[in-house]
């Protein structure tokens, strides 16, 4: 399941948002694309990630930096703002940075689902359950 939300829910969203925006660059994104909470990014126990997007041509990525993040969430968070976040063309050169938190709570389900918060301006929390392990009964 792909996670997308629109720019103009994230305005609507926070009471601070228009001004904060601009500080973290997010004026510069039509669509987010919000990262899965998928079987790599359970490798890790959670944590954060703070993408730094810098927009190239067209409004698409030129480089992406997540320094110091867990591999496999730093994965995870790349591939949502390469491939499914769009950006306005006239952001080439500025840099939009946001951060994502992925915590895993409670129990362990067989297919957890993942609630999404969004903390103005620019941190996004992915909240799931830990998956229940898979055991081949076969073997």
């Amino acid at each position: 399941m792909k996670f997308l939300l629109p720019f103009s829910l994230i305005v609507l969203i926070g009471a601070e948002a228009p001004m904060s925006l601009a500080a973290s660059g997010l004026e510069c994104v039509v669509d987010l694309g919000i990262p899965q909470y998928t079987y790599l990014a359970r490798r890790s126990l959670g944590g954060d990630v703070t993408a730094y997007v810098r927009v190239g041509k067209h409004g698409k990525v030129a480089s992406i930096r997540t320094p110091g993040a867990d591999v496999n969430l730093a994965k995870e968070v790349e591939l949502g703002l390469r491939y499914d976040t769009t950006y306005l063309e006239s952001c080439k050169g500025q840099e939009v940075d946001i951060v994502f938190t992925f915590r895993l709570e409670g129990e362990p389900e067989d297919d957890p689902s993942t609630h999404i918060r969004f903390l103005p301006p620019n941190h996004f929390v992915l909240i799931s359950h830990p998956r229940k392990p898979i055991i081949d009964v076969n073997h």
